[in-house]
């Protein structure tokens, strides 16, 4: 994925050093990496917090979401997201010509062009990894060797899934898109739900890296309005619960057709203004690098 260009923005723009860095920060550490390269989130000492760092960021992905699907009315959790944070268009892309659900989220995790496993019927569908859950923390995805393998032996772009996960100590994964990329290249998802909990708060601030699975938007008409407004409401609950010093990123992840369109990008928050009160950074923050 790229940013394509800054939409408007919806109050004027602050020159402050926070609010410069919540400008480029999410640019530099997701929008690059779904489709370019790898920017790694990184966990290091730190002696104070450095200028424009957060402790947590949660990635919100909503295949298929576009920027008509918003209105204030209907869709009032995303709308106040974009007004609050800095925004974009993404155009979608990984390795394969039409970038599925599924390849969306697999392309995230590993920062690079990368190809999941297209059903028989070929058909642009959400993600239903093959997962199972042994215990009652995390997830495995069984076949996510085999995925490493052929993105690694038969494409060219040297993707490795699973590369985003492996460059934090712990991820959380809800949702089964958010699984796929959550998941580290030997498969384990360290945490994983299938849907959101009722008081996700502690789900949030388990690990400095959370993915969230909004849904799959696709179709026209009254059912798509219904998968927007299903998505809305979820990232309502994660807006409500996400920790301080969040960054929280939402993202239409890929396409849901065989066309190729553009995409809502949203980055919100920043160190001492997110979800609470200013507090000092821990020993381990979430910086870009």
């Amino acid at each position: 994925m790229r940013a394509l260009d800054r939409l408007r923005r919806v109050r004027p723009f602050d020159t402050s050093p926070g609010r410069r860095a919540a400008t480029w920060v999410p640019y530099a550490m997701v929008l690059l990496a779904v489709a370019a390269s790898l920017v790694g989130l990184t966990v290091r000492p730190a002696t104070k917090a450095p200028q424009g760092t957060v402790d947590y960021v949660i990635v919100a992905g909503a295949a298929g979401l576009r920027w008509d699907d918003l209105d204030p009315q209907t869709t009032p959790a995303l709308w106040q997201e974009a007004s609050k944070g800095s925004i974009g268009w993404l155009s979608v892309r990984s390795a394969q010509r039409t970038t599925c659900p599924a390849d969306g989220w697999l392309t995230l995790g590993a920062g690079n062009y990368a190809a999941y496993p297209r059903p028989a019927t070929g058909g642009c569908d959400a993600p239903v990894p093959e997962l199972t859950q042994p215990d009652a923390i995390g997830a495995n995805i069984t076949n996510q060797r085999n995925i490493v393998r052929d993105n690694q032996d038969k494409l060219a772009y040297g993707a490795v899934p699973g590369s985003l996960a492996e460059s934090v100590r712990c991820t959380v994964a809800v949702g089964a898109g958010a699984a796929v990329a959550a998941a580290r290249p030997f498969g384990r998802v360290d945490q994983y739900q299938a849907e959101l909990p009722a008081d996700p708060k502690s789900l949030l601030s388990d690990c400095i890296l959370s993915f969230v699975d909004l849904g799959t938007i696709s179709g026209s008409g009254p059912a798509r309005t219904a998968a927007v407004a299903k998505a809305d409401a979820t990232l309502a609950r994660v807006v409500a619960a996400r920790p301080a010093r969040s960054l929280l990123m939402v993202a239409g992840v890929s396409d849901t057709d065989r066309g190729n369109r553009l995409h809502v990008a949203i980055a919100e928050g920043r160190a001492g203004t997110a979800a609470g009160s200013p507090r000092p950074a821990p020993a381990g923050t979430a910086t870009c690098s």
